[in-house]
């Protein structure tokens, strides 16, 4: 009865404590960002695992932190996107009380195996390159890593779990999950402990790591155009005519002009005329050969084509390709060096999109965490109270890798975009089409080269 009567008198917590999260337009706006988070993520991150798991040929070592990676990224959208912002617009909770338990220690736990499936990725890339003749690790020593991370994880977010529970606060309607820490102290220290493990250590590694691999690749590069340039030059000074000016002559002195002459004649045709016209009644007859050989050839696949296209009801007329010249301004050596300093580009993007996309994305949602353990009242605006709205901003926001990582460590992956073009249109070809790589990084070992996914 006394809790009929209190339900009665009591009042919501957005009714008495109003915010910009209880808008009609930001709740709008939010809800759309989060859908769309949602659907892309899982769509996303969904497909990675699919396609990882039924192809064993793409389970290589980074590919099966990737895999780890997806997975986090999966459990991460299925947790923290709906309920998530649910708790932070009607600031209630919804649902059971083992949930409020459950619920963080699943979210946190999530985001720990995604940034430190990041780091690893980072560390076995960076052994690839920088010490591509230690011992790799084996996709069995990597499922056993990504076990490990797994556990690790769930063991640091355990005080999620443990101080998480339900209350309920006179006066107010419903109740609310809410963090029971013995001491403040310790809820202080855990967090800047959580900072640390799940921000600064991972960025730091990325950090570390790409850099020092941009920096040998650009080495790899800087050789391979001075190579490029040397040998431009070297066949520039042997197509030249450049001679150093010689004190010294060396001419000819025949007995008679007749003797110069009758020698010069025979020169030509024994040097000349007789391996021109031996070399051109060859080819000619070649030629002639090899055009009878071809113009049968295709006379049966006019016949073949013609015959399929009749079988199969459309008959269409073949389009004539009118190839025109192609011309090319660019030498040989030229297209080469514009490939390398491609490649350079690209991976240069890449890597900076990788320590980039990290840090603007889990950042403000940390210094949001250190703001509210230490200082709350900045969000504090006279009676206007900013801590939801910040949340939500900071929390979409790292949201975002859910997206961004299935592109940036699998979609960038031809393997990937190729095989999952072959799923959708229902094709089967054989494995030995894909190769568990990514962008391509040449590791010179053991005197010889090798493909190393990057």
């Amino acid at each position: 009865m006394s809790n009929e009567s209190e339900e009665l008198t009591c009042h919501r917590y957005i009714d008495d404590h109003p915010d910009l999260t209880n808008e009609p337009i930001v709740m709008v706006v939010f809800a759309i960002l989060y859908i769309h988070i949602f659907v892309l993520g899982i769509v996303g991150n969904v497909a990675v695992l699919y396609l990882t798991l039924k192809n064993r040929h793409l389970q290589s070592v980074q590919n099966i932190f990737i895999l780890n990676l997806a997975a986090s990224d999966v459990l991460m959208c299925l947790t923290s996107l709906p309920i998530t912002p649910i708790t932070n617009v009607y600031k209630t909770w919804f649902f059971a009380s083992p949930v409020c338990k459950l619920i963080p220690l699943v979210q946190g736990a999530s985001v720990f195996v995604s940034t430190f499936s990041l780091s690893a990725i980072a560390l076995d890339r960076y052994n690839l390159v920088v010490r591509p003749h230690r011992h790799p690790l084996r996709s069995r020593g990597a499922s056993v890593v990504a076990l490990l991370l797994w556990i690790i994880s769930a063991l640091v977010c355990m005080p999620y779990g443990w101080y998480m529970d339900v209350v309920r606060i006179h006066g107010l309607c419903g109740e609310f999950c809410t963090e029971r820490w013995p001491l403040p102290e310790v809820r202080k220290g855990y967090a800047l402990m959580v900072l640390v493990m799940q921000f600064i250590l991972p960025f730091a590694t990325m950090a570390v790591c790409y850099y020092t691999i941009f920096a040998r690749l650009r080495e790899r590069t800087e050789s391979k155009l001075k190579k490029l340039t040397e040998r431009t030059q070297l066949l520039e000074s042997t197509a030249g005519n450049s001679s150093p000016s010689a004190k010294n002559f060396c001419t000819e002195r025949w007995p008679l002009p007749e003797v110069r002459k009758g020698y010069a004649l025979m020169v030509l045709v024994m040097q000349f005329i007789l391996p021109f016209a031996t070399m051109a009644v060859c080819y000619y007859t070649i030629f002639a050969r090899l055009r009878e050989r071809t113009e049968s050839k295709l006379k049966k696949l006019t016949e073949r084509t013609q015959l399929l296209e009749s079988t199969a009801g459309n008959s269409s007329p073949s389009a004539k390709n009118e190839g025109g010249p192609n011309p090319n301004p660019c030498t040989f050596e030229e297209q080469q060096r514009l490939s390398v300093l491609a490649s350079q580009r690209r991976t240069t993007t890449i890597l900076a999109s990788m320590v980039l996309l990290f840090g603007f994305t889990w950042l403000p949602h940390n210094v949001y965490t250190m703001i509210i353990e230490y200082d709350e009242g900045i969000f504090h605006n006279g009676e206007s109270d900013n801590t939801y709205i910040v949340s939500m901003i900071a929390h979409l926001i790292s949201m975002t890798t859910n997206v961004a990582n299935p592109i940036l460590y699998a979609w960038l992956n031809p393997s990937f975009k190729e095989m999952l073009l072959t799923s959708i249109r229902g094709k089967v070809r054989a494995p030995t089409k894909f190769a568990a790589k990514d962008t391509v990084i040449r590791v010179a070992k053991s005197d010889t080269t090798q493909e190393k996914a990057f």
